[in-house]
């Protein structure tokens, strides 16, 4: 898990900080079935998913700036084969983005559902 944290970079960090406070107050929503946390921690998961993206959009550009620095270095590696380790690298924002994201929305669901059978007379 830490290497995968290196390979994706600096994007990681939002990733999981956003990401964490979404599912912190997903779950407290979960809990106390409070309507006024939900349209925040949605909001905050949408961060999530911008950050989440935002992450693997600076990969791609970090691998197309350094795919030629490699190829100086190493001239026996394949141009492709650095290419697709920079796009794997890459999705390790989006992988993290996304598992988080739907802890998130599961912690959500289980409070809305909660929520709906409270208003019930």
């Amino acid at each position: 898990m830490v290497q995968k944290f290196i390979e994706g970079g600096w994007g990681m960090w939002p990733v999981l900080g956003f990401g964490l406070a979404a599912l912190g107050m997903a779950l407290r929503y979960a809990v106390t079935a409070d309507g006024r946390l939900r349209a925040s921690t949605e909001l905050l998961g949408r961060a999530v998913l911008f950050f989440s993206l935002s992450g693997f959009t600076t990969g791609i550009v970090a691998t197309g700036g350094g795919v030629f620095q490699v190829r100086e270095a190493h001239p026996e590696f394949p141009l492709w084969e650095t290419v697709f380790v920079g796009l794997v690298e890459s999705t390790n924002n989006l992988a993290l983005g996304f598992t988080l994201l739907a802890l998130v929305y599961l912690a959500l669901s289980v409070g809305a559902r909660r929520e709906a059978t409270r208003a019930q007379p």
